[in-house]
């Protein structure tokens, strides 16, 4: 910022965009709807205003990034944003003292899901004979809604917890559960929801360590500075109802995470480090408030969607089988990077099964989801192998473990339990 006289003459400008802009078209509108702003800032204060670097935008998870885990000398950080619409990850490696750069080839990994809070909300709406409470001014045709009011006034806590009892919300005209047992079935389905988010973060942090990280790690004492960090973003989170406070519901979370990425690590035969000696404590908090951190730290800088689609992949996050007529068939690994290489565009992609299988049910409740309903299986594999594969002479990319999330979410096994 430059200042002439009382007012400032020139303004630089960064907006922040939410992560899935970084997939779609949407920044594209955005970007003339800053224009338009700054434009009409200029003429009415008569200073500049502009974007930063001519571009002034930067991913909302980017930021939140920046604003966690400073100082740790070599620091894989894993941002979770739950928001109402997605769930959008953004996973890098920063702060290397012994390489003296933030840039050592490790990549970022962005994702979004469309998962988001009010999914979780609509099938409890869709169903509310079986998870809301009867004869208490709730109505299927109007649950979604109500349901979304109950919770920015009341909170998830007072309708699922497990001491809640005979709750109103008297604005609303809606009543709690009589009796905290006539809510299990809707806390199963929380959980379910709940597993199946960490189960996606949990891979792809071991993905990412195991991919990115670790094979660039060039002593011990490099691996011994190995710090990991899981922050939760977002509102979407507080309809856990075990907890009323964020800080306990990121302990909660980051736990189920931690113990769903062990598993997996060891099932890989992955080794190197011990991620339970790697995991760094979740009570860590940046000093800012969580709405000011971030925008603390997005001041003065800037990434287009399209440099940041270019920095970053994703894993598939399920075994993949390559199809091609005249060879045998070729399975890559879950945790290879995306885009898959030396794939000739004849070879179509398949999900035959789930693998490793999906958890969502607790340890006692039997065995991970390995398949839903043929008309999902159909949709995720029609999607990887058409419209949502973008392919040159030897690579294919895709959504697929996007695909295979946003799937299982509509499932009977997830829905119904």
């Amino acid at each position: 910022m430059t200042r002439e006289e009382n007012l400032p003459g020139k303004v630089d400008v960064t907006f922040t965009y939410p992560l899935r802009g970084t997939y779609t078209q949407a920044t594209e509108r955005y970007g003339e709807v800053i224009e338009e702003v700054l434009e009409a800032c200029t003429v009415d204060l008569g200073s500049q205003f502009k974007r930063i670097k001519g571009n002034g935008l930067y991913s909302e998870s980017s930021a939140a990034f920046d604003s966690i885990g400073p100082g740790i000398p070599i620091a894989v950080k894993l941002v979770a944003d739950l928001g109402g619409g997605t769930l959008d990850i953004f996973m890098a490696t920063k702060d290397i003292e012994s390489y003296g750069s933030e840039d050592r080839g490790f990549g970022d990994v962005a994702e979004s899901v469309r998962m988001g809070s009010d999914e979780l909300l609509r099938v409890l709406a869709k169903h509310t004979e079986k998870y809301l409470p009867r004869n208490r001014g709730w109505e299927s045709s109007k649950a979604f809604e109500q349901l979304r009011a109950w919770m920015r006034s009341e909170g998830a806590e007072k309708l699922f917890g497990t001491q809640s009892r005979n709750r109103s919300a008297d604005d609303l005209k809606l009543k709690g559960f009589e009796k905290p047992q006539d809510a299990n079935e809707a806390r199963d389905l929380i959980e379910r929801y709940f597993r199946l988010i960490n189960d996606f973060l949990a891979r792809n942090l071991v993905a990412y360590v195991a991919k990115n990280v670790l094979p660039l790690l060039e002593s011990k004492n490099d691996l011994q500075k190995l710090q990991l960090i899981v922050h939760l973003k977002g509102n979407g989170w507080r309809l856990w109802y075990r907890r009323t406070e964020y800080k306990e519901i990121q302990e909660d979370m980051e736990e189920w995470v931690k113990q769903r990425a062990i598993k997996l690590w060891e099932d890989a035969g992955f080794e190197g480090i011990s991620l339970e000696k790697a995991w760094y404590p979740a009570g860590y908090r940046d000093n800012s408030p969580p709405k000011i951190g971030p925008i603390k730290h997005a001041v003065g800088k800037s990434m287009s969607p399209e440099e940041a689609r270019e920095r970053s992949h994703r894993f598939p996050l399920s075994d993949v089988l390559l199809l091609s007529r005249g060879t045998e068939d070729e399975r890559r690994d879950w945790y290879e990077k995306l885009p898959f290489k030396e794939v000739s565009k004849s070879v179509s992609l398949c999900i035959g099964e789930f693998n490793p299988p999906i958890i969502i049910h607790s340890g006692n409740s039997g065995e991970g989801v390995k398949r839903i309903e043929d008309m999902f299986m159909k949709e995720i594999n029609d999607s990887i192998s058409g419209d949502e594969a973008t392919r040159s002479d030897d690579t294919v990319d895709a959504p697929i473990a996007a695909l295979i999330w946003e799937n299982v979410l509509k499932s009977r096994e997830f829905q119904e339990g």
